[in-house]
């Protein structure tokens, strides 16, 4: 009997650890690319002069704005995704692209894939906060026919 006890009190435990984690976590906010502290393989991100990321994070709505600057211009984009994994098509520039967003541990994992003429390709991003919520950092892992590469992107918050 004690036995069942401690079974059911650690399934209830680890069952409210996961759902505060991802309930708790909250991305909101304007974050600003610490270029020093970010690893890229992509050779074009040494132009970039800067990034800013916009989020509006109200579980489970999750609405991303980013502002790259090269040579003085602005490079926007911007997706809006529910955390429940629900994949959701688009179309861009002659693309047909499936988006998804959903929770792994304390991490939001953004998928996209991509269905081009040349072929098909899956972008990833795990968004994790750290540093008590004053850092946002971005895992990225691109792979296409044509190329793949993985990209750190570390943001402080403003």
């Amino acid at each position: 009997m004690q036995r069942i006890q401690v079974l059911i009190f650690l399934v209830f435990f680890l069952f409210t650890f996961s759902v505060s984690g991802q309930q708790g976590t909250d991305f909101s906010g304007e974050w600003v690319l610490n270029k020093e502290k970010s690893k890229f393989q992509v050779q074009q991100l040494a132009a970039l002069e800067q990034a800013v990321v916009r989020i509006e994070h109200r579980e489970p709505i999750f609405k991303l704005y980013r502002t790259f600057t090269f040579g003085g211009k602005e490079d926007v984009f911007s997706y809006e995704l529910s955390t429940d994994g629900k994949e959701v098509e688009s179309q861009e520039e002659g693309r047909k692209l499936f988006s998804k967003l959903y929770w792994e541990g304390d991490a939001l994992v953004f998928v996209t894939r991509i269905i081009a003429p040349q072929g098909e390709a899956v972008n990833t991003v795990y968004y994790r906060l750290l540093e008590k919520g004053q850092v946002l950092q971005a895992e990225e892992s691109f792979r296409g026919p044509r190329f793949s590469y993985d990209n750190l992107w570390v943001f402080e918050k403003r």
